[in-house]
């Protein structure tokens, strides 16, 4: 167990360092003049997103090998284990983002569609076969795929693919 807690602080290290890179290439962009928020915005966001995120995953880690160095309650106890239906849930949730970044990129879907799309299977893949809640997770999805489309389109102003 130690040996993935390891992995995962070094992994969010790269992360981290990956962000101060982002950030540090970002602050060369120059302001745009007719854009209200400049083209760094939305990455400057995410970049600070993914260090916010890795900080917490990477203090998470720490404390459990701390714990376990300590030889307190064994961190292999509050892991959840991996199966295989979580293996499976992996590889369908990275096939599905797959299939979306090649619908956004070939412009063949419309972003709304595809978005909504994404939300209601990935969520349907993850909630493990909870059917009750599918109107929940339809209007879920479409709220994402329409307030996408809208943020994108009318205040970032990205030409995005639309029907």
């Amino acid at each position: 167990m130690r040996r993935l807690l390891i992995g995962d602080m070094l992994f969010c290290a790269a992360l981290l360092a990956g962000g101060a890179v982002v950030l540090g290439e970002l602050a060369k962009v120059p302001p745009a003049p007719f854009d209200p928020l400049g083209s760094a915005a939305v990455p400057s966001a995410l970049a600070w997103i993914i260090i916010a995120l890795a900080a917490l995953v990477m203090a998470r880690a720490l404390v459990r090998l701390v714990k376990d160095m300590r030889g307190g309650a064994s961190a292999r106890g509050d892991a959840p284990e991996m199966s295989l239906r979580h293996g499976v849930q992996t590889a369908i949730i990275t096939a599905l983002t797959t299939v979306y970044v090649f619908a956004i990129t070939s412009q063949s879907v419309p972003f709304s569609v595809s978005t909504a799309v994404l939300v209601a299977v990935g969520t349907l893949v993850l909630a493990e076969n909870r059917w009750h809640r599918l109107p929940l997770i339809g209007a879920i999805a479409l709220a994402t795929g329409a307030g996408s489309e809208w943020l994108f389109t009318r205040v970032f102003y990205l030409p995005l693919p639309h029907f």
